[in-house]
């Protein structure tokens, strides 16, 4: 069935008008997700293949003109969804061809064009993106939880950084639709102002520590991560209550967690200065040792100083692991790696001196 509609698309491509182009990309990325999420062996099943996208590609810039914001939408969101980057000769083009209608765009168009552009890695351009925070404060009222979480998100993973006004306009519309945010999207609005080195006020902070609280089960690994860390970042203390129902959270899922989740969260328990749960140490720890061969230089190093940091028993078999695995990397240390985990060891009291001496001569 599945090749049987892909070879209908094709044959009739050409005659397609412009919103039916636009609908069918949006559909086929409609149905991969979907069929996706019911089955996980679906995702290896794909309802359109390079050849199509590129096709469908092709007649979107040759109609590009006669396209309005919802088809902008429709097809950026598509690609993306489909992890399908048509060129940036593509990219560029129909990029300049949806700013002329940027003033045009609903809420969630804007929000779906930012989010496929951050997820395409593609950057539009300071122009583009200038006109696209203006066009959303003006119309920040009309934004959704997921829409205003989305295009923060989005700004920040294309290094855009807007005015003050307009992020300031954003916290005052997300402290208002606060009780409306589920667990992405406050994840999402965190690791955004802090990526983008941007304080959104105590009060923003306490709220969506209380918000998390409530709605903690739903928190994903990454999630749990993303919103402890930016806490971190901005030296805040979400207090003992949240971090009880962190580390309940992460527990349940620790098997989930990737090596980075584990490395972050660390590096934030550290630079919040407060220690662990016996629990949840004791979980992270064989998580970390079963998937120590996963784990970057930069993740060791993360690791041994939030560990060397909460001055973690130097003895215990997630140090010995970490310390072992970063003898076997060494080569590939940054000097600041190095650094760092040298400063590790001497904090630890002198434990395991073969990482200095494996450190000698390599700067």
């Amino acid at each position: 069935a599945v090749q049987a509609l892909q070879a209908r698309v094709a044959e009739v491509l050409v005659e397609m008008e412009p919103r039916a182009i636009a609908n069918v990309t949006w559909a086929l990325a409609t149905c991969e997700r979907a069929a996706a999420a019911g089955h996980p062996e679906a995702r290896q099943r794909r309802f359109a293949g390079p050849e199509l996208l590129q096709a469908l590609a092709s007649q979107i810039l040759l109609k590009l003109e006669t396209f309005n914001s919802q088809d902008f939408s429709n097809c950026f969101w598509a690609l993306a969804a489909l992890a399908h980057h048509p060129g940036e000769d593509f990219m560029r083009t129909a990029s300049r061809g949806s700013e002329q209608r940027l003033q045009e765009f609903t809420p969630q168009n804007l929000a779906n064009v930012l989010w496929a552009f951050a997820t395409l890695l593609f950057v539009p351009g300071e122009a583009f993106l200038n006109l696209a925070t203006n066009v959303a404060r003006a119309r920040i009222g009309d934004f959704k939880p997921q829409h205003l979480s989305n295009s923060l998100w989005a700004l920040a993973k294309m290094e855009h950084r807007p005015g003050d006004p307009f992020l300031a306009a954003s916290v005052r519309e997300s402290a208002w639709k606060l009780e409306l945010f589920n667990p992405q999207n406050i994840s999402n609005l965190l690791w955004a102002y802090s990526q983008m080195r941007y304080h959104p006020g105590y009060d923003l902070l306490e709220a969506t520590v209380r918000r998390s609280r409530e709605r903690v089960a739903g928190f994903t690994p990454q999630n749990l991560t993303n919103a402890i860390c930016a806490y971190a970042k901005y030296a805040y203390y979400p207090g003992v209550d949240y971090f009880q129902c962190v580390a309940h959270a992460s527990e349940n899922q620790i098997q989930s967690f990737s090596t980075q989740d584990i490395a972050n969260t660390l590096w934030a328990y550290a630079t919040l200065d407060h220690y662990p749960s016996k629990n949840f140490l004791r979980s992270a720890s064989a998580e970390t040792v079963a998937k120590i061969d996963g784990f970057r230089p930069h993740e060791l190093t993360c690791c041994l100083w939030a560990l060397a940091t909460l001055k973690h028993d130097p003895n215990s078999i997630i140090l010995t692991a970490l310390v072992h695995e970063s003898k076997s990397k060494m080569d590939h240390f940054t000097p600041h790696d190095m650094v760092v985990s040298m400063w590790a060891c001497v904090a630890l009291g002198g434990w395991d001196q073969c990482i200095g001496k494996n450190c000698h001569g390599s700067f």
